[in-house]
């Protein structure tokens, strides 16, 4: 009797505090979030790829963004986990004047940014050529009634120069963790029952 009453008590408090997971994988854009021309979607997940050149000031930009359909954070979560799985390069020159490319990618808690991944090139000083690839992933606090949100941004600027952006998002992966152990007053309730 008394191993029923403690799963009994166990049995809710797994429940609530159950790490929660949620795939993003892009093949299409997911329902309430939105996207800029020109990211598509399909087999390889989201894709940029924008360029800037010329004489004259030239620029591009375009951003995915949920933030008509934030992750509401449940009872008991102390942490977040963000993967974000993605590939991109950042290539550019210049003659007589400057250029860059930029990614961006953030986590917004409650409107305060985390960010996942940062990266900016600019030509005129250096140059940069190669693709990157990895998961880049971030931890950070949060607590019930929180919203979370994301935001992807490429952006690519020059002037007498060029720069382009090639960027692939595979994957978006949140964990919400909770508490890993039992509170004072569980253990007390348990310890009750003996």
């Amino acid at each position: 009797m008394k191993v029923l009453c403690v799963i009994a008590i166990l049995m809710p408090l797994a429940s609530v505090h159950a790490d929660l997971v949620y795939t993003y994988e892009f093949q299409t854009l997911p329902a309430g979030w939105s996207a800029e021309s020109p990211w598509t979607f399909g087999g390889s997940g989201a894709v940029l790829s924008i360029g800037a050149s010329g004489g004259p000031p030239s620029t591009a930009s375009a951003e995915i963004q949920s933030d008509s359909a934030p992750l509401p954070l449940y009872a008991g979560t102390d942490s977040v986990r963000v993967v974000l799985n993605c590939t991109y390069s950042l290539t550019g020159w210049y003659s007589s004047g400057e250029s860059y490319a930029t990614v961006n990618a953030r986590a917004f808690l409650d409107g305060v940014a985390h960010t996942i991944l940062f990266d900016s090139d600019y030509w005129g000083w250096k140059e940069r050529d190669g693709m990157l690839d990895a998961a880049y992933q971030i931890t950070f606090p949060a607590s019930e009634g929180q919203d979370l949100t994301f935001s992807f941004i490429g952006s690519v600027g020059a002037f007498g120069a060029y720069a382009h952006i090639d960027w692939t998002i595979t994957s978006l992966v949140v964990t919400v963790y909770g508490p890993t152990s039992l509170d004072r007053r569980s253990w007390g309730r348990i310890k009750a029952l003996f």
